[in-house]
């Protein structure tokens, strides 16, 4: 009887280690990029960064490129820059009154389980109404949903695309 206990017990310990494991596991079930862009018409600038998960860029660039990367280890690598640069202007663009502005990348970081991505325009001149191309991810997980925060000095908008939901319209009156 006492080694029938202690089977119960071990499976039992086994068991509650198994669920524990799966319940804080770290792979996240949603898909949701975040992108702010921000206007300051004295600077003439436009800034715009987004945030994605960073598992999901290291299997994007493992799919697209055949290249396994630590995004953690190559803030610096002018390879792993080149590539999400051009993976974000191929996926996103922003088209202000008619006119498609050209993002040129600053770089990224990493920030617990997200990599940020900066771009910048300068000088940004322009104004109408704000067409946005948001298929960052798309092609990789077909639940991704973006979010696009769009500040333009003291004005604010926001639009949810979900895939396959390609295009927000903002219009700001100036």
């Amino acid at each position: 009887m006492n080694t029938a206990f202690h089977k119960s017990f071990r499976l039992a310990a086994f068991l509650i280690a198994v669920m524990s494991l799966t319940a804080f596991n770290p792979i996240h079930r949603f898909y949701l990029s975040l992108t702010e862009v921000r206007v300051d018409s004295k600077k003439q600038t436009m800034d715009v960064s987004c945030k994605l998960f960073t598992d999901d860029v290291e299997e994007l660039i493992l799919k697209k490129c055949g290249k396994k990367i630590d995004l953690a280890t190559s803030t610096k690598n002018k390879d792993v820059q080149a590539i999400l640069h051009k993976y974000i202007n191929e996926n996103f663009k922003i088209n202000v009154g008619g006119k498609l502005q050209t993002l040129n990348f600053v770089g990224f970081e990493i920030e617990g389980d997200a990599t940020w991505c900066y771009l910048e325009t300068t000088p940004f001149i322009s104004h109408g109404t704000v067409n946005i191309l948001d298929t960052l991810l798309y092609d990789y997980l077909p639940e991704q949903s973006n979010m696009i925060n769009f500040y333009w000095d003291d004005l604010e908008k926001s639009a949810k695309l979900v895939n396959p939901e390609k295009i927000a319209e903002l219009e700001f009156s100036k």
